[in-house]
């Protein structure tokens, strides 16, 4: 209603469900109102009438919008106050999902189809994670074996023997020792020497077990 003594502006409207104006209903820069449905209309520069909101339960529904603080080939996700935010930490090209830290699972199971492959971590002796924890797995590059960590110590997973070619011969494990470990009780250990301990190193065996080295 409009305020006694005050012009009203008013739009091209309609009061009609599913009206819409037509081109030449329009002039150029005019908006028109359906203010049955909630929608809101103006005539594009190649003479074609398009919809610039709807109203849907308070929302407001777009053909289109640009955000240019967003980088290309990043995830968008809704931010703080529901602002859209691109994450530099994850990137999407079309055809691989390149992540930067680290991943979290809640769901029970990962597939991946039957030709793929994991690629673990792979590095040195000295490239193991300093503040490890018990389940992570990778491929040691010292010892060409892949090994896994317990909780108190790395060690070697499967893999067994290997050699040239087919060949599995060669049980492989270095020649240094540069942490301390703790043989678990009821086990056995075996090396193959000459082993050097680095200072301040400690292997505690257990009354039962044995470490042999050869």
């Amino acid at each position: 209603m409009a305020s006694s003594g005050n012009t009203t502006i008013q739009l091209y409207y309609s009061t009609t469900a599913n009206s819409t104006p037509t081109a030449a209903n329009l002039a150029s820069g005019e908006l028109a109102l359906n203010s049955a449905d909630g929608k809101l209309f103006y005539k594009d520069a190649n003479n074609v009438v398009q919809v610039i909101a709807t109203r849907s339960s308070g929302n407001a529904t777009f053909n289109s919008i640009t955000d240019t603080s967003l980088s290309a080939n990043t995830i968008v996700y809704a931010g703080a106050g529901g602002l859209l935010s691109s994450s530099g930490n994850l990137a999407w090209n079309g055809s691989i999902v390149n992540i930067t830290g680290g991943l979290n699972v809640s769901g029970n199971n990962v597939v991946f189809g039957s030709n793929a492959a994991i690629t673990v971590p792979v590095g040195t002796t000295g490239q193991e994670p300093a503040n490890a924890t018990a389940g992570m797995f990778r491929f040691n590059t010292s010892t060409s074996g892949f090994e896994g960590y317990n909780g108190t110590a790395w060690g070697a997973v499967g893999g067994g023997a290997t050699g040239g070619g087919s060949d599995h011969v060669f049980y492989l494990n270095s020649n240094a020792v540069n942490y301390s470990y703790t043989i678990p009780v009821g086990n056995n250990a075996s090396s193959t020497g000459p082993l050097t301990l680095g200072n301040s190193v400690t292997i505690t065996i257990p009354p039962s077990s044995r470490w042999v080295i050869l």
